[in-house]
């Protein structure tokens, strides 16, 4: 790893519901905020 790199966190969870996971990374020094939302499909 080259001095200059920024490293950013990484989350590994399992979702409690199926069709949506959502989580924010945020409020820590030099590290960007982050909302994500995950969809499963689903068949009609």
């Amino acid at each position: 790893v080259e001095p200059s790199t920024k490293l950013y966190p990484a989350v590994f969870v399992e979702p409690t519901v199926k069709e949506l996971l959502q989580f924010e990374l945020g409020r820590i020094k030099n590290c960007l905020p982050l909302t994500a939302a995950l969809f499963h499909k689903f068949k009609i």
